[in-house]
């Protein structure tokens, strides 16, 4: 093969590149969603699962209501500040927030729009300085 011809072989390359990265992106974008799907899958069977085994272990919503495991979560948070590299306690504490927040009447999706509300309004605060491991305070 000569120059001519190994320059247009390289040419002709060159034009399906683009081509090449947008079914890549297009592969990394299906591979996201897939991910995605499967965590949402996932968190709706923890939340259906806790919630059978709460009122099964500890009583219904009318037998109980949120104060017991927001009393709980008090005291796991306290675990996971004196062990944060323990992920474990993070976990009490997600669990404990899906008990209470039931208990209360909320369903999830109540909870991630609530999140989300509360996150544009963080967004807007102003916040004060900054210590390492301190709480940081709005200031408005």
């Amino acid at each position: 093969m000569n120059l001519k011809e190994e320059i247009k072989r390289i040419e002709r390359f060159l034009h399906t590149v683009p081509q090449i990265e947008a079914l890549e992106k297009l592969a990394q974008q299906i591979r996201q969603q897939e991910d995605e799907e499967t965590i949402g899958f996932e968190l709706l069977s923890l939340i259906k699962d806790q919630a059978e085994w709460s009122e099964k272990t500890f009583g219904t919503n009318k037998e109980r209501g949120p104060l017991g495991p927001l009393k709980h979560l008090e005291k796991e948070a306290k675990e996971a500040q004196n062990n944060p590299a323990d992920i474990l306690e993070y976990a009490d504490c997600f669990i404990l927030i899906l008990d209470a927040s039931r208990r209360t009447g909320f369903s999830i999706s109540d909870l991630i729009q609530a999140a989300k509300e509360k996150m544009i309004q963080n967004k807007e605060r102003e916040w004060g300085p900054r210590f390492k491991d301190q709480a940081i305070e709005h200031i408005k």
